[in-house]
């Protein structure tokens, strides 16, 4: 069977509403918020509707990336309302439609004194502008494992940030390459993916001030180790998903603040790390998202 005659056989293809996509900040967030706003009224759920990362890479093509850009876009907007409910690892979405018929109507009034004033402008957006989708789209979508040059490196002592409380952060690292530290701490209750692991933190960080981890040294193991307890106490499992959903609600916590402490904001400069995050009062002040 041909692509084409596939691709027939896929469903019906994700529809959005284009001419949201200059005032959301783009075709990404018009594209997420058409796909979250189809669902609104389909849930009776007050805090909105549940989607996971891959229910929405699944239905609308995006990739984690493209949609924490999109979610933060219609979050400053103040149009989207993130509920997170930790304990059940599940995120709600819902959109406030009060603010956003005022997002529209100030672009309309700001189009319309454009207008008056003289200039070429295309005409506001019309209400029928807007239509529903009868049916969730289907996507087929291939997952990958990313992986970077960066995980490999050597680490030097170069310019090692403190932690807050003034110690050298990697002041136990060991300075050998990733796979010659081939000792695991034993445990016989959990199953921990130290390389896996690694590789979220990496990800989740690539693009900030935040280092991504160049050895995994024996502390660093020790480390991740005594977390996985905590996780497997708090959430009753300690995979490398789980690990993944701290990582990200420790850097969406830390990239809200206006003062960047986190990354360098302070008066001392300092930046937070790996070995920082895989501090218990870390994952506490996380847990409680008083960071």
């Amino acid at each position: 069977m041909s692509f084409s005659q596939c691709l027939r056989q896929m469903g019906q293809a994700v529809a959005y509403y284009p001419k949201l996509a200059k005032p959301l900040g783009g075709a990404t967030s018009a594209l997420l918020f058409s796909q979250l706003f189809y669902w609104q009224d389909k849930t009776a759920n007050p805090l909105g509707v549940f989607k996971s990362q891959e229910d929405l890479e699944r239905e609308t093509g995006l990739t984690r990336r493209e949609q924490e850009t999109a979610r933060k876009n219609l979050r400053e907007l103040g149009i989207l309302i993130e509920t997170h409910k930790r304990l059940e690892h599940r995120l709600y979405f819902k959109i406030d439609e009060a603010k956003l018929d005022e997002l529209m109507d100030n672009i309309r009034q700001s189009e319309k004194e454009t207008s008056t004033n003289g200039e070429n402008v295309q005409p506001p957006m019309a209400e029928n502008a807007i239509r529903e989708v009868t049916n969730p789209p289907f996507v087929i979508s291939k997952i990958t494992s990313k992986t970077t040059s960066k995980t490999t490196a050597k680490i030097t002592n170069n310019n090692i940030p403190p932690t807050p409380n003034g110690e050298s952060a990697y002041a136990e690292h060991e300075s050998q390459p990733l796979a010659e530290n081939k000792s695991l701490p034993k445990n016989k209750n959990l199953s921990v993916d130290y390389t896996g692991i690694v590789d979220e933190f990496n990800d989740c960080v690539d693009d900030t001030p935040i280092s991504q981890v160049r050895v995994l040294s024996n502390k660093r193991r020790r480390q991740i180790l005594s977390l996985a307890k905590l996780l497997n106490q708090q959430f009753g499992t300690c995979d490398v998903k789980t690990f993944r959903n701290y990582f990200d609600d420790f850097l969406r916590q830390v990239s809200a603040r206006k003062d960047r402490f986190y990354f360098g904001g302070g008066k001392t400069g300092w930046v937070a790390n790996f070995d920082y995050v895989m501090r218990a009062d870390t994952f506490t002040k996380t847990l409680e998202d008083s960071l």
